[in-house]
């Protein structure tokens, strides 16, 4: 069995996680993938009630603090009373994901006896405590009432990169000056996640919020249809080697094929002078397109759910791989490498390591350095 993300997916069954219908007002669901991570993958997305479980569970409080929290104590509060705001569909005790050098604390230390982290629509976040810090396996975008969070997700932490306290924590969080550091991270953006940012602790950001407690295995989940992944091998369009669109929807095919995902259609998704991406291959506006591993990426005509982030293989992209995209896939584009048969033009691409917009609309490039690009399950 292959050992990787593939292999440690969640059955949510498994986990008693209940899902009921959500009509919550207010959620934005707006369909342009064009925008900025503003929007929702779906009007519809499927809301978790753990009450009737045992799992833990993560959100991003909806509203924002100064670097003022009141301490490691009033910080847990926070979470709390926004998960009690929830009601039962959000049990446990919560904290929030901060450190401090002074008092010595470090939030990820209190997740060391416990397994499997959920948001609130029941996506996996993280399976064991230490992919908190070496990369969530979705992105905690989501607020306590399972609304998606839209300003750009930004969370006072006070995390470095390696999980310990930076020591830029707004003195324990307990200053709001504008002449003191705070470290946030940023929540669509894998490797930013947690940390990598700094500012005065005047500004106002979130809090990621957890519980503890629970020590729920996760169990694989293999999607069989719908499915959406990153070519193994980078290419660069437009070179005679590589093909024009024919060829590179044939890549995607062989991809699939020689992993073990045949049965199935798969085409890449690529926007020309003249279509969109959506368009030019026949795909759905209306279908939840899935990873690898069952992750919900949502509809390609909006804000991606999730990090498009596994290869054809199940493993892991790095996160600052590049892909050929031509831009938003449901907006014709002029930056396509002269429809892709052209190396020395220049063509849009997006990144695997981004939950937003940028996952496909990133900037331009020239055509001649090598990207990889996403493939989609045609149906």
């Amino acid at each position: 069995m292959r050992v990787g993300w593939l292999t440690l997916l969640p059955i949510l069954g498994g986990c008693n996680l209940v899902f009921t219908s959500s009509d919550q007002p207010g959620r934005d669901a707006s369909s342009d993938a064009s925008t900025d991570a503003s929007s929702d993958a779906s009007s519809d997305a499927p809301t978790v009630d753990a009450a009737a479980g045992q799992t833990n569970l993560a959100f991003i409080t909806n509203e924002t603090f100064d670097g003022n929290l009141g301490g490691i104590v009033q910080a847990n509060n926070k979470c709390q009373l926004a998960a009690d705001a929830a009601g039962a569909r959000l049990p446990g005790t919560f904290i929030a994901v901060i450190a401090t050098k002074n008092p010595a604390y470090n939030a990820l230390n209190s997740l060391v006896n416990s397994r499997g982290w959920f948001r609130t629509d029941g996506e996996l976040v993280a399976d064991m405590p230490s992919e908190f810090h070496t990369g969530l396996r979705s992105p905690v975008i989501l607020d306590q009432s399972s609304m998606r969070v839209t300003d750009g997700v930004a969370i006072w932490t006070g995390l470095a990169s390696d999980g310990t306290a930076s020591g830029s924590d707004c003195g324990g969080f307990e200053q709001a000056s504008n002449f003191s550091q705070g470290t946030f991270g940023q929540a669509e953006i894998r490797s930013l996640a947690i940390t990598g940012n700094s500012s005065s602790c005047n500004m106002k950001r979130h809090l990621l919020c957890v519980s503890t407690g629970q020590n729920t295995a996760v169990m694989p989940r293999v999607p069989s249809a719908n499915r959406m992944f990153v070519l193994t091998a980078p290419l660069i369009l437009g070179d005679p080697t590589d093909g024009a669109l024919a060829g590179i929807d044939e890549k995607c095919q062989a991809d699939a094929t020689q992993h073990g995902l045949s049965p199935g259609t798969f085409v890449a998704l690529l926007s020309t002078t003249s279509q969109s991406a959506i368009d030019r291959s026949g795909l759905s506006t209306n279908t939840d397109y899935v990873r690898l591993d069952g992750a919900r990426i949502g509809k390609l005509n909006a804000v991606p759910r999730t990090f498009i982030n596994l290869d054809a293989a199940g493993s892991l992209v790095a996160d600052g791989t590049e892909v050929w995209t031509g831009g938003s896939p449901n907006v014709v584009s002029l930056n396509t490498c002269t429809d892709w048969t052209n190396a020395q033009a220049t063509g849009g691409y997006g990144s695997v390591g981004h939950a937003s917009a940028r996952a496909y609309a990133v900037g331009t490039n020239a055509c001649s350095n090598p990207k990889r690009v996403y493939c989609v399950e045609k149906q």
